[in-house]
C-alpha cells in the first residue's frame, strides 16, 4: 500500500471516490489492495475482484472463457498448452490463491466439446499443501538447501518427460 501511494497518490485520489480512496487507505490484506488499488482505479477493465483475478491468473476461470454464444475464448491459456507444462503451486500462498486455477480445474484438460485433452495431455498440476509463495523453502535457512524441493520438482518433470519421449522414440 505504501508503494502504492508513495508514488502514485496524486492518480488515486483523483480516479477513485473519496469512499474508496479512503478504503485503500485503510487497507489490510492484498485483497482490498486489490478491489481498491486495481479493480476500483480500472473500473472501466474489470467489473469486480473475481474478473480481475480471472483474467490476471494464468490458467483464469474456464468457465468466464465461453463466450455467450458458446465458443471458446481460451486461446493463449494454459488450458490449451501444446508442450509438456508443469504448474507447481502452493495452498498456501498468501498472495496468489490456488483458486488462480480456476472453478473447476479437470476443465483445464478436456477440450471445449469433452472428447479429448487439450494440449494432448501435457497438462500437469501439482498442488502442495505448504510452500508459501517463494518457492519451498526448507528449514530455517533456506538458502543452505538452495530452495532444492521446488528445483528437483521441476527437474524431476523435465527428467521424466525425456525418458517417456526417449521411449517411443
Amino acid at each position: 500500500r505504501k508503494m502504492i501511494l508513495s508514488k502514485h497518490r496524486s492518480k488515486y485520489e483523483e480516479r477513485l471516490s473519496k469512499k474508496q480512496f479512503r478504503n485503500l487507505l485503510r487497507a489490510t490484506s492484498i485483497t482490498e489492495i486489490d478491489v481498491n488499488a486495481v479493480v476500483n482505479y480500472n473500473k472501466d477493465t474489470f467489473k469486480d475482484l473475481e474478473d480481475y483475478y480471472t483474467e490476471m491468473s494464468a490458467m483464469g476461470d474456464y468457465d468466464s472463457w465461453l463466450h455467450s454464444n458458446g465458443t471458446d475464448v481460451a486461446i493463449g491459456r494454459i488450458g490449451d498448452v501444446s508442450v509438456p507444462f508443469c504448474v507447481i503451486h502452493a495452498l498456501d500462498d498468501p498472495l496468489i490463491s490456488w483458486r488462480t486455477m480456476g472453478h473447476n480445474p479437470t476443465k483445464l484438460v478436456q477440450s471445449s466439446n469433452g472428447n479429448d485433452k487439450t494440449g494432448k495431455g501435457n497438462l500437469v498440476m501439482l498442488l502442495t499443501n505448504s510452500g508459501g509463495h517463494v518457492g519451498w523453502p526448507l528449514g530455517s535457512n533456506p538458502t543452505k538447501h538452495n530452495w532444492s524441493w521446488m528445483h528437483n520438482a521441476a527437474g524431476d518433470f523435465v527428467d521424466g518427460f525425456t525418458k517417456v519421449v526417449q521411449s517411443k522414440g
